[in-house]
């Protein structure tokens, strides 16, 4: 998007159906508060990407570095991250807590935290939570490991509470 800084806003549409032109009046409009997030990363440049040909055979080298961890991985900084989106709400998160936990008998780990709505517009947001690892496990930088999507009246704030399984931490 070479474009990008020449403009105010950009709002994708992805997969519209007969009713697109309302919904995205709406949006534009403030009707609807945009609360979704992006499921890939937008790169600044083609050259930002993992691999790139124009041949009719494509080798896909990253390994364990697909999508956002790659970027991670290489230290670029992408033009829109996986999970980016923006809203008309604005979001804060606050008491961050982890413990280990058994949840039908299964060893876990739960990260509980406060998510408030700081304005006075109802929103959604998503919570993610990321784990890294140490540099020996040669895993990606970060990995996303839970998240739960909220829906906050303005000015509301709730307990968040993610629980990820010990097996699911180890490599």
């Amino acid at each position: 998007m070479p474009w990008i800084d020449e403009v105010d806003t950009v709002m994708e549409a992805w997969y519209s159906g007969q009713q697109v032109g309302l919904a995205l009046a709406n949006l534009l409009y403030g009707e609807v508060n945009p609360s979704r997030k992006l499921t890939l990363t937008f790169p600044k440049s083609l050259n930002d990407t993992v691999i790139y040909s124009s041949g009719l055979e494509t080798e896909f080298a990253e390994g364990l570095y697909v999508g956002y961890k790659w970027y991670d991985e290489h230290n670029i900084e992408p033009l829109f991250p996986f999970g980016h989106g923006l809203s008309y709400t604005t979001f804060n998160l606050t008491s961050i807590a982890v413990s280990a936990v058994n949840t039908t008998s299964t060893p876990s780990v739960l990260t509980t935290t406060t998510l408030g709505n700081t304005v006075a517009v109802t929103g959604k947001q998503v919570v993610q939570l990321y784990v890294s690892y140490l540099a020996e496990a040669n895993e990606p930088p970060k990995l996303l490991k839970a998240f739960e999507k909220v829906f906050l009246e303005a000015g509301e704030e709730t307990e968040i509470n993610l629980v990820v399984s010990k097996d699911e931490l180890r490599i």
